[in-house]
């Protein structure tokens, strides 16, 4: 289960603690005008992050989403259909 911390202003951030690799994954939320995911988490995290947004603001809201990571097993958590403007494709990993 994701937990959420609001930070400050409309800042948040969705942590996700993974027992077997014994670390916390942390995403970063900005709900704003144009809100913005920063980092999606690894795919089994993914219905977590979703509904931690879900908490703070409607997923389909999301304006942009940030890859820090541009490893499939990074950036495969968000799936990119759900957003109400799509974002380009990924970089081709080699």
């Amino acid at each position: 289960m994701a937990r959420v911390d609001h930070l400050t202003g409309g800042i948040y951030r969705i942590s996700t603690y993974a027992p077997e690799k014994r670390i916390s994954f942390n995403q970063f939320l900005i709900d704003d005008d144009e809100p913005a995911l920063i980092h999606t988490g690894t795919f089994p995290m993914y219905a977590d992050v979703r509904s931690a947004i879900n908490q703070v603001l409607d997923p389909s809201r999301l304006r942009h989403v940030i890859v820090r990571i541009s490893k499939p097993t990074n950036a495969a958590g968000w799936d990119a259909s759900s957003l109400k403007h799509p974002m380009p494709c990924w970089p081709e990993v080699r």
